[in-house]
């Protein structure tokens, strides 16, 4: 027993130090997110509705642990009252630009702005209002703007709306506009009408074409964009794309894919995946983008979207590869390059908690997906809502992450008060989704938030009962304050494999039997192994497929992360499944 133990130990201690940063999903509470990776730091923007704020960290799990800092908005001066939305952060000239939407004073319509700051930090508060930025002859709604440098000029894109739709004074239908710049705050020459609502495939909802985005790789110009309305779950990415020697302000010059290219993945419960932006890995090998997305089936434009982060692949033709939205929760091999955390005490990884004289684990109540959500304990039933991946920050507090919906556990409200209770929420940083972690002897530990300096416990008067509150409360150091952390798995970098384009798991997560598609275009004989964290092969099976696609049947698995082990008669293809 003795050396089992001491072998745990040293795998946790070899996953600590050894393993790459990861990260999961979501890394932030913004719709519209958009990141810029310069100097060491990600810098993460989006639609806070108030102001244009920013946030800065060098990991992308680490943009959980800080707080938007606010740089321009009302009170400034060129600042207007409100509805600020999708500011982006872009280096040009030597300086700093920040392009956003807001709502127009004294016309009370959506217009494009600019603001600008000449320091090296763009966190410092040093930012001048450069004003609008309109089209001659076409001042009229104007959002998601966003900036191109190709060939010694500069583009500005946007979405728009002509002049028939503006003089009914209506915003619909959107449309992508682009203009020439003659400087970062002017645009010169009539606009270039790219794209309108419609010429997606899937079906026109709420007449929207918005969130243009440019990525320059492979000798082209891709630019990603959204349609339909944000209040659907059928929101989702569109491209289009040219050679980076031609015109872009020239229809002619671009190829317009027919097929939508990122949409709802109802089986990770990421619904209206779209307004993402383009950002390198910090070694600059990788391209990746952000996105929001919702767990809510039926769309939303509110506060339910999160921050979403995932690496591009690129085909044969060099054309972008997406994938699908991925799972929440789950840690992701993070954008190469990133440093890692400084080791602390307790190994990041994934944990069941419970409180020192029970069996019963703290737990998301109700396995709800958003937010709010109480915490509260309850006998052990398997599910993710049961475990949590607990993450170190580097500077002697930890994050605790849900493994069911990727939200942060926090004290409700922020609240500093006794009994207050502990909740759910998306990850923005604030004290109160910071913990210190104790260790006070014979496996127990104590929780305290940093916020408040409370200790994490059950409600004395439930200490053993189903749905016992979990809350704060000043430290007493009894049992009902101490608590087991019962390690279930290190960080693993689960994407850590070669894994195909064409191959799809569905639903994934699965219940009681997945299906995968996309083997073949024949009947053929494929092998199977299911293969679990630790390594060892728990399944394996031979079947046959049926126009390409296989069912398995999973329903005697217990809950949990798997890899899956597919081999046919031409290839090897290495796949994840999570039973839930």
């Amino acid at each position: 027993m003795k050396l089992n133990k001491l072998f745990v130990v040293l795998c946790i201690c070899y996953f600590q130090m050894g393993m790459s940063q990861s990260f999961t999903q979501p890394i932030a509470d913004l719709a519209d997110p958009h990141i810029t990776y310069v100097n060491g730091y990600y810098y993460y923007t989006g639609t806070t509705g108030g102001d244009i704020s920013i946030k800065k960290a060098t990991t992308l799990e680490g943009l959980k642990q800080v707080r938007l800092t606010k740089l321009f908005g009302p009170g400034n001066v060129g600042a207007q009252t409100g509805d600020y939305w999708a500011p982006e952060l872009h280096r040009l000239d030597g300086k700093w630009y920040i392009y956003y939407t807001a709502k127009e004073t004294g016309s009370n319509v959506q217009k494009s702005f600019v603001i600008e700051n000449s320091n090296s930090d763009p966190m410092s508060n040093n930012w001048n209002f450069r004003g609008k930025l309109s089209s001659a002859g076409a001042d009229y709604y104007a959002i998601d703007g966003t900036v191109l440098e190709l060939l010694g000029n500069r583009y500005f894109f946007w979405s728009g709306i002509d002049a028939t739709t503006n003089a009914l004074g209506r915003d619909k239908p959107q449309r992508i506009y682009v203009s020439l710049m003659s400087n970062p705050w002017t645009l010169t020459g009539s606009r270039s009408l790219l794209s309108s609502p419609g010429e997606l495939s899937g079906g026109n909802f709420g007449d929207v074409n918005e969130g243009p985005e440019i990525l320059l790789k492979n000798g082209k110009v891709f630019m990603a964009y959204s349609a339909n309305g944000c209040w659907t779950p059928d929101y989702k990415m569109g491209m289009m794309y040219m050679n980076d020697t031609a015109n872009p302000l020239l229809l002619s010059s671009w190829t317009k894919m027919h097929d939508p290219v990122f949409v709802t993945n109802a089986a990770t419960r990421s619904y209206g995946p779209g307004h993402n932006c383009f950002f390198k890995s910090p070694d600059g090998s990788e391209d990746w983008f952000a996105y929001h997305a919702t767990p809510n089936s039926g769309g939303d434009c509110g506060n339910t979207r999160t921050t979403r982060a995932q690496k591009i692949t690129f085909d044969g033709s060099g054309i972008p590869q997406f994938g699908q939205p991925s799972v929440i929760g789950e840690p992701i091999k993070a954008p190469s390059g990133e440093p890692a955390l400084p080791i602390q005490a307790m190994a990041n990884g994934l944990y069941k908690i419970k409180q020192k004289n029970t069996t019963k684990l703290v737990e998301i109540g109700g396995a709800v997906y958003g937010n709010p959500a109480s915490i509260i304990q309850w006998e052990d039933n398997g599910g993710l809502g049961q475990q949590w991946w607990i993450q170190a920050t580097g500077d002697g507090y930890y994050t605790f992450i849900s493994a069911l919906s990727g939200l942060a556990m926090e004290i409700g409200g922020c609240s500093v008060s006794n009994l207050a209770s502990a909740a759910i929420w998306t990850p923005n940083g604030a004290p109160c989704q910071l913990w210190t972690i104790t260790d006070i002897g014979s496996g127990n530990y104590s929780i305290t938030n940093k916020n408040s300096g409370k200790a994490l416990e059950i409600d004395a008067a439930d200490i053993n009962v189903n749905g016992g509150n979990v809350q704060q409360n000043a430290s007493t150091g009894t049992d009902n304050q101490q608590f087991k952390l019962e390690f279930v798995r290190a960080t693993l970098n689960t994407l850590n494999m070669d894994r195909s384009n064409t191959v799809k798991i569905y639903p994934n997560p699965a219940k009681e039997k997945f299906t995968i598609t996309g083997l073949n275009n024949q009947d053929s004989i494929v092998q199977i192994k299911i293969i679990d964290i630790a390594g060892k092969t728990i399944r394996e099976t031979n079947t046959t497929t049926t126009d390409g696609e296989c069912k398995v049947d999973v329903s005697s698995l217990k809950s949990g992360l798997y890899f899956l082990h597919i081999t046919t008669e031409i290839t090897t293809i290495y796949e994840k499944i999570i039973i839930d």
